[in-house]
């Protein structure tokens, strides 16, 4: 009668291991399955079913807790929600259960939550079980037991604490995969942002290079203009006889393009980085006809028409500089216009919807 005893117990036991060695080898090929994916849902569900099938439990859970510090179901298998989250009661039961940091079981909840009160006990279960997630502390596996006579031994807890290892390696796994495809992304997201801005630069320092080559190519063209009047007007001093005033025009010739030439050097340097310090504005208040006419004098054009009679009595600008491009603007005109064909330079008061009040300088030239 003891060896038949001991027999039907051991057979008992053989059954429970063989169902156990089950429910590991179908957690294990689903991990397996969903490692490729790591996808964290397929993960947790694989572990709450390989743990209902095992000890019978009509309900069980994964509980998290929240950065404010309530516990959520993360995952609910048997009903919507956590049956301890729905009551007061049960959510302390919870909070003591998550507390240790251990397995904690509880054989009879209704005396545990309430004394037996219907409404402080959850419906059709009698015992509960909660096991930590290793890999998230925050986490916990918890398995409920049927009423009437439903309850845990040491080898459920034990098995279920084994479920949870499992459940925190393949939680781990998805968590770094998670973190590794975000920072995956985030330097992808970088690396493409930095090529832009690289690929801008270059475009930006291609259309420089242009720019510099054409003006380098224009400004090489206008400092053979002065040169030539301050070439011609030597020779004749020193190769032909004049009279006083001959002579002071043929010398006022040279001063003006040797002028001229300066200030073409001078933009040349200033392009060519040679000056290392940027030439300060120097603001003043000048007429727009002493402008104008400082433009006709550089300009040794007789036939020069201007017109400020719509522009302000006086304008704040920088009067060198102004003067270089009006110099520039006029000379160009003159230079390719047709000879004896008129010339003109006006100014007029503009309103700009950014700006405000503006003046603008115009030169109109006959090409035809």
């Amino acid at each position: 009668l003891e060896l038949g005893s001991r027999l039907s117990g051991e057979t008992t036991r053989a059954a429970r291991l063989d169902r156990e060695a089950e429910a590991y080898r179908c957690l294990s090929d689903t991990l397996r399955g969903v490692g490729a994916s790591f996808d964290r849902e397929a993960i947790i569900d694989a572990a709450l079913t390989a743990a209902a099938g095992i000890l019978d439990a009509p309900v069980v859970s994964l509980l998290r807790r929240e950065e404010a510090g309530g516990l959520v179901g993360d995952r609910v298998l048997g009903r919507n929600e956590d049956p301890l989250l729905l009551f007061p009661a049960g959510r302390k039961l919870a909070e003591r259960m998550l507390g240790p940091g251990r397995p904690c079981a509880v054989d009879d909840l209704q005396a545990e939550c309430g004394g037996g009160a219907a409404e402080s006990a959850p419906e059709g279960l009698r015992a509960v079980v909660a096991v930590p997630v290793a890999s998230t502390p925050a986490c916990a596996l918890l398995a409920y037991a049927p009423q009437p006579d439903g309850r845990f031994r040491g080898e459920d807890v034990r098995f279920l604490d084994t479920i949870a290892g499992h459940l925190a390696v393949g939680l781990e796994k998805a968590t770094l995969h998670s973190e590794l495809e975000g920072n995956r992304e985030r330097l992808e997201g970088t690396v493409a942002s930095r090529s832009d801005e690289l690929r801008r630069a270059y475009d930006d320092l291609r259309r420089l290079e242009q720019t510099k080559d054409r003006f380098l190519g224009n400004l090489s063209h206008e400092m053979k203009s002065p040169l030539a009047a301050i070439l011609s007007s030597a020779v004749c001093l020193r190769d032909y006889e004049a009279t006083a005033e001959e002579r002071a025009e043929m010398a006022g010739s040279i001063v003006r393009s040797a002028e001229a030439l300066q200030k073409l050097l001078e933009e040349l340097f200033c392009l060519a980085g040679l000056e290392t310090e940027p030439e300060p504005l120097a603001l003043a208040s000048v007429t727009s006809s002493r402008l104008a006419k400082e433009a006709a004098r550089r300009c040794e054009r007789g036939n020069l028409e201007i017109d400020v009679g719509k522009a302000p009595p006086t304008l704040r600008v920088d009067p060198a500089r102004l003067g270089r491009a009006l110099d520039q603007l006029v000379g160009n005109a003159v230079k390719f216009s047709p000879k004896g064909s008129p010339v003109a330079l006006r100014f007029r008061k503009k309103t700009r919807k950014f700006d405000g009040e503006a003046v603008e300088a115009a030169v109109i030239s006959v090409l035809y």
